[in-house]
């Protein structure tokens, strides 16, 4: 069974060419620790089988847990939280003690 774990902030791209790719990355705490990911890692696996997933991720929507999923956006996957797309776009940033170098 996944285990559900909760993003709390994004890294944006800075001076990125491509207005349709903002983001780097997502970043959260588990088990009190920071962790950050790739975009593509939270994608991969996202779309696991739930069978073969390690990790359910969500968002916090008006204080309710809400499922991560993948969507097509200008012919490339994004992520966005099933019922506020736009939500994982409005997290704060995360601190860079998050990013791996």
């Amino acid at each position: 069974m996944a285990t559900p774990v909760e993003i709390s902030c994004v890294k944006r791209r800075s001076g990125t060419l491509d207005p349709a790719s903002p983001v780097e990355g997502f970043g959260g705490f588990f088990n009190h620790k920071p962790w950050y990911l790739h975009e593509r890692y939270v994608i991969a696996e996202t779309e696991k089988p739930p069978s073969r997933r390690a990790w359910d991720f969500y968002v916090r929507v008006g204080g309710e847990p809400v499922p991560v999923v993948v969507a097509a956006h200008g012919g490339r996957k994004v992520l966005i939280a099933r019922d506020d797309a736009a939500s994982l776009l409005r997290l704060p940033e995360c601190p860079a003690t998050f990013r791996f170098s």
